[in-house]
C-alpha cells in the first residue's frame, strides 16, 4: 500500500535534484533561454502534483487504518478485550484442523461464573463488568502464546488450548480459577 507514495517521493527527488542543479548551474535565471522556463513550469507543476498526491495517499491510509481498526473491533468483546463469539469460534475451529493436521491435542475449557447474576443483582451491573473485565485480563496473563479466550456470551468464557494434553488443561484451568478466586477477593 506504500507504493505509490515512494514512486511520488522518487518522482519528486528526481525533479527536484534536477531543478536544484540547473538552477545551481544558472540554467534557471531570469534570463535564460526558453527551455529553461519549461523547465520551471514543469517542476512547479510536479511539486503541485506531489502535493496533491501526498494528501490523496495520506487520505487512503487514515481510511485503510480506520477500516482496520474496525474490524479488529468487530472481533473483540469490548469489556473483557477477549475475542468475541463470532470470532473465537472461528479461530477455534481453525486451531482444531491445524491440531488434527498435526496429528496433536486440542483441549478446550468453559468458564461459567458462579453466581455472577447475584453479584449484578446484588452489587450492581459496574461491579459485574469488572468481575468480566477481570476475568478476561486474567486469562489472558495465564494463557500461552497460541491458545484463544473468547466470552461466548454473558459470563460464559470459552478458551482453546491447541497442544494441550487433558493434565495440561486441568492446570491451566485450576491457575485461571485460583488467579480469579483472589482477584474477586479484593474487588
Amino acid at each position: 500500500a506504500s507504493w505509490p507514495l515512494i514512486v511520488l517521493l522518487l518522482l519528486h527527488g528526481c525533479f527536484f535534484g534536477a531543478g536544484a542543479f540547473l538552477a545551481a548551474t544558472g540554467h534557471l535565471g531570469w534570463g535564460s533561454p526558453p527551455s529553461s522556463l519549461s523547465w520551471l513550469g514543469l517542476i512547479h507543476f510536479e511539486t503541485l502534483a506531489f502535493v496533491v498526491g501526498t494528501a490523496i495517499f495520506a487520505v487512503a491510509m487514515v481510511k485503510e487504518q480506520r477500516e482496520m481498526v474496525q474490524k479488529t473491533a468487530a472481533r473483540i468483546d469490548p469489556l473483557t478485550g477477549v475475542a468475541n463469539r463470532r470470532a473465537f469460534l472461528e479461530n477455534a475451529a481453525n486451531l482444531l484442523e491445524q491440531s488434527l493436521f498435526d496429528d496433536k491435542p486440542f483441549s478446550v475449557i468453559v468458564f461459567d461464573l458462579d453466581r455472577f447474576k447475584s453479584i449484578n443483582d446484588g452489587h450492581g451491573h459496574a461491579m459485574g463488568d469488572r468481575v468480566l473485565e477481570q476475568f478476561g485480563a486474567i486469562s489472558i496473563r495465564v494463557l500461552r502464546g497460541p491458545d484463544l479466550i473468547g466470552r461466548l456470551g454473558g459470563e460464559e468464557f470459552a478458551i482453546a488450548l491447541p497442544g494441550s494434553s487433558a493434565a495440561m488443561t486441568l492446570v491451566v484451568a485450576e491457575r485461571i480459577r485460583h488467579a480469579f478466586t483472589e482477584t474477586c477477593r479484593t474487588l
